[in-house]
């Protein structure tokens, strides 16, 4: 097909909610910094798609879709406290 039958559309802000990348470190757990890389690579991935993107460490925003990358990490009470609309990211 040529891309002329998909014709390019105009930038435009995205009507997505904004989005936070929540790393999940455990106090006193430093090993949870072996996720720094796949976190950086999210927030510039979605950066890039000009998607309102944001990170913190163990915070979601309740106005935000929360990808949580470190989730495994949780204890059963953390993961109670979880939105319900948050994505647990997975990198196996």
């Amino acid at each position: 097909m040529s891309s002329a039958a998909y014709p390019a559309q105009p930038a435009s802000p995205s009507p997505l909610r904004p989005i936070r990348v929540v790393l999940i470190q455990p106090e006193g757990y430093a090993h949870a910094g072996a996720l720094s890389e796949l976190v950086e690579t999210l927030l510039y991935g979605l950066a890039a798609l000009d998607l309102p993107v944001d990170f913190a460490v163990n915070e979601c925003a309740p106005n935000a879709t929360n990808l949580i990358v470190g989730g495994h990490l949780l204890d059963p009470a953390g993961l109670a406290t979880l939105p319900a609309d948050a994505i647990l990211y997975n990198s196996e």
